[in-house]
């Protein structure tokens, strides 16, 4: 949808309204999508860090995330604080994360490939 609305041939005067909406008071479509996100990020590093194709110490950007996500509910009910900034926190702690294990596959596949013609 975001690509489609971002195209040379549309108005943005026109997606502007649209593109508002969901992303305030039509949030709740996304839910399930963001939801499912974070754990299926997660179990996809952890196993693989767990056979070894992954940092093993991948599982605290993942605890970093939540624990920021935690703490940004927290802060907004009781300090009146925004709480976009500490999501786009947990965001970027979740993209490191699966940065990071795409990084180490990347280098695990080179060393292998390199030993296989040893």
């Amino acid at each position: 949808m975001a690509y489609e609305m971002t195209a040379m041939d549309v108005d943005r005067t026109a997606m502007l309204p649209v593109m508002t909406r969901m992303q305030t008071e039509q949030i709740w479509l996304l839910v399930p999508l963001l939801l499912s996100s974070f754990p299926g990020a997660a179990c996809l590093c952890i196993g693989l860090a767990r056979e070894g194709r992954a940092p093993q110490r991948v599982w605290r950007l993942f605890a970093l995330a939540l624990g920021t996500g935690v703490a940004g509910g927290v802060a907004s009910q009781a300090f009146g604080l925004r709480p976009r900034p500490f999501s786009l926190t947990a965001l970027a702690l979740l993209s490191l994360a699966l940065g990071a294990t795409g990084w180490h596959m990347r280098r695990a596949d080179r060393v292998s490939r390199a030993s296989a013609f040893l």
